[in-house]
């Protein structure tokens, strides 16, 4: 697996653990995401921090966002690169996802919640993601689309 572990030294001296993967914009590589997310989360500094259920929801939310932007913003099978980094704050999980797709800012699309919304066609997927997280960021940078999210332990999301 081309996952790269990758360690800094912040202004207080703390260490920084970061993971690193690289995936294409197919389908078919989810299961390595969920194999970084696992192998990333088992890592010393962080394992016993998340339980079963934040790893869960974890996954979720980056099967979710990765579904997106295969589905969505590589849709006409432009093959396409996807960066994701998983760094360990203090007292959480940063996951970032970096794609070349065109811009779009999920955060100003976030379907409403009225009890009679037709999801047949999609849209949870963005619900959910809100809704397990505790932080969401979008940028655009460099003609890449840079959507970050913050999941804290012992949150009730």
């Amino acid at each position: 697996m081309a996952m790269t572990p990758s360690r800094s030294i912040n202004m207080a001296n703390n260490k920084k653990i970061c993971f690193n993967i690289k995936l294409q914009s197919h389908s078919s590589e989810v299961n390595r995401l969920f194999s970084f997310i696992q192998e990333s989360m088992g890592h010393a500094q962080i394992k016993g921090r998340a339980d079963d259920k934040f790893i869960h929801d974890l996954k979720l939310v980056t099967e979710e966002w990765f579904a997106n932007i295969v589905n969505h913003g590589y849709a006409d099978n432009e093959a396409g690169e996807i960066e994701v980094e998983l760094v360990a704050v203090a007292n959480g999980i940063r996951l970032t996802v970096v794609d070349s797709a065109p811009a779009y800012n999920p955060l100003e699309n976030i379907p409403g919640n009225q009890p009679d919304q037709d999801f047949s066609q999609g849209g949870m997927g963005l619900i959910i993601i809100k809704s397990l997280t505790d932080e969401q960021h979008y940028s655009r940078n460099e003609a890449q689309n840079v959507f970050s999210i913050t999941k804290h332990y012992n949150s009730d999301r």
